[in-house]
């Protein structure tokens, strides 16, 4: 004797439509910026607040105009009539203000964003620098005392970090993306 029986498939076919949308190729890779793009964020901040900002002494000079005696003040010297000097103590931030972050670029299976900066003595910061000895630096007002400098490690020691978190961050962020697909 056979079973008559009707079975409820609808369930089966929302569960299916889930799965589509997790496995939708343009949902995966708009995820995958955004993970890509917080962790940036995230290593550009790290990097910002753990980079120097050192503290010059700017001498500027009085120069008057050659047509009438207005006076300007330019930074070193000038063949003009100088009236006074005065310092002027100038908060640096050029290093901390150049980071930047590229775009996020997709290669092969994987993406890619760098975050860097272009400062020109950016390297000798992070890494340190050699030097001489007994010579007098103007800028500084005083004679270099050591061989070596030792480097900041701003964008090292932010990257370790990184490297630390990151798997709890992903995680959560998969979680997140798992939620959104699924209450649908």
């Amino acid at each position: 004797m056979a079973l008559k029986g009707g079975c409820d498939f609808s369930e089966l076919k929302r569960f299916e439509r889930q799965l589509g949308k997790i496995t939708n190729e343009s949902n995966l890779n708009g995820f995958f910026e955004d993970c890509a793009r917080e962790l940036s964020l995230r290593l550009y901040k790290k990097v910002v607040q753990r980079t120097p900002v050192g503290k010059t002494t700017y001498i500027y000079e009085a120069v008057r105009d050659s047509n009438g005696g207005k006076v300007r003040y330019k930074k070193g010297r000038n063949k003009g009539k100088v009236k006074r000097k005065r310092a002027n103590t100038h908060r640096g931030g050029t290093l901390r203000k150049n980071w930047f972050i590229s775009d996020i670029v997709k290669i092969g299976g994987g993406y890619r964003v760098y975050v860097s900066n272009p400062t020109v003595y950016a390297g000798y910061v992070e890494f340190g620098h050699r030097q001489t000895p007994g010579r007098f630096v103007p800028a500084i007002g005083k004679r270099l005392k050591k061989n070596w400098v030792d480097g900041r490690f701003m964008l090292t020691i932010s990257e370790r970090e990184m490297k630390k978190i990151t798997p709890k961050l992903l995680e959560k962020k998969i979680l997140e993306y798992l939620r959104r697909c699924f209450n649908d």
